[in-house]
């Protein structure tokens, strides 16, 4: 059995889905959530965690890159396939980085689903044919997909996702509880972090992530 959630904000894509998996006997539905805090919070009160995670990319409150890498973190056993409208390098790049196994096409969706989903629950990467990659492009991001190996920084894995996190629009308080720890543990990593950077309050430090390659936010373009 093979247990599946959904983070996107598009209900067609939601609906495509649901209805493409709903009568498969091996194939059980956990959460359908809005966006990436919803459904991080779904996740945490599941006795079962899902297998698959097909991930929007522009979502509100917190987008699929921010959820993709605090699922790696936290939940590693999660398996993350992204979605998107979008076909150019970059951005396959950065959610396959986050820690996404799989990256597919919104547009005409269903004939990728069930490839995807074999490939990815059984331990290998892919991404859509109907990519606009070249094989050698394709074969690199496959082989060499690693956030942790693309960072300049001095940063400890938690400080990386706390910077991710603040680019968001969550509260403290809400990164707080998303990070199982307490606010104040919050503001310490904001103290380590604006330290190591030379960074003095909470947008210049979400520009620097945008700047450097942390964050994508201002760079995503509206229905990704």
């Amino acid at each position: 059995m093979l247990h599946i959630a959904i983070a996107c904000n598009c209900q067609l894509i939601q609906k495509k889905l649901v209805a493409h998996f709903e009568n498969k006997k091996e194939i059980k539905f956990l959460i359908n959530a809005s966006n990436g805090h919803d459904l991080i919070l779904q996740i945490q009160s599941l006795s079962v965690l899902p297998d698959i995670v097909f991930m929007g990319i522009n979502m509100p409150v917190m987008d699929g890159m921010a959820t993709t890498y605090y699922l790696k973190l936290f939940f590693p056993s999660v398996k993350v396939i992204g979605l998107s409208i979008y076909d150019d390098m970059e951005t396959i790049t950065y959610i396959m980085e986050c820690g996404a196994r799989g990256y597919i096409l919104k547009e005409e969706i269903e004939p990728a689903l069930d490839v995807a989903l074999s490939k990815v629950s059984n331990g290998e990467r892919y991404i859509d044919d109907r990519a606009g990659l070249t094989e050698e492009e394709k074969n690199n991001i496959l082989i060499n997909g690693n956030m942790e190996d693309s960072l300049l920084f001095d940063l400890t894995p938690r400080e990386r996702t706390f910077i991710i996190f603040n680019a968001t629009s969550l509260t403290y308080e809400q990164i707080a509880k998303t990070m199982f720890v307490e606010t104040k543990t919050i503001h310490t990593y904001f103290d380590r972090v604006s330290k190591k950077l030379n960074l003095a309050n909470r947008q210049s430090l979400t520009l620097f992530s945008l700047q450097n390659g942390l964050a994508k936010l201002a760079r995503y373009r509206q229905s990704a």
